[in-house]
């Protein structure tokens, strides 16, 4: 695959995106933002109270019992939360490079810079992502399953780093 000059530079200035490597296996860019959703959904869960008669949505930590767990979950977003970053400048830079660094502030649907945009950026999330290697792990029994309705679709997002025991 051939990067563009903005994906090389960007890429080039952050080794561990490199293809070939002997560390272990790192997540793809897209894997790696899904799952630092995925952690910030277990901050708490969302509820509607009422205070002084006016509904109020309050969020309510989840029992977890266990402050090494909370120590790994901010770890692993602040591993997570760069990655994002890294992507938001790798974007910025492929929206200039395909509007040749004019003053546009979008791109029209359909057209050949869209095209352009949509399949550099595609290639650059399907990249792996640096640090994630790094990632702790979370063992199923840690989120108290029994007393934490998590969502299913959280515990989707966690798979890539989520042990069930």
């Amino acid at each position: 695959m051939k990067a563009t000059p903005a994906i090389a530079l960007l890429l080039a200035l952050s080794s561990p995106w490199s293809a070939v490597s002997a560390e272990p296996a790192k997540l793809r860019a897209r894997d790696a933002m899904a799952l630092a959703q995925a952690l910030r959904e277990l901050d708490g869960r969302k509820q509607v109270v009422k205070v002084n008669g006016q509904d109020t949505i309050v969020v309510t930590p989840w029992e977890f019992g266990s402050g090494s767990l909370r120590l790994r979950i901010a770890n692993d977003l602040a591993i997570l939360s760069a990655v994002e970053q890294q992507m938001t400048t790798i974007r910025a830079a492929i929206f200039r490079e395909v509007t040749k660094g004019g003053s546009q502030t979008d791109i029209a649907p359909g057209s050949p810079e869209a095209a352009a945009f949509m399949k550099q950026f595609e290639d650059a999330l399907n990249q792996p992502a640096a640090g994630t290697q790094d990632l702790a792990r979370i063992k199923a029994s840690e989120l108290k399953l029994d007393r934490n309705e998590i969502a299913p679709q959280v515990l989707e997002g966690l798979r890539p780093i989520l042990d069930q025991d």
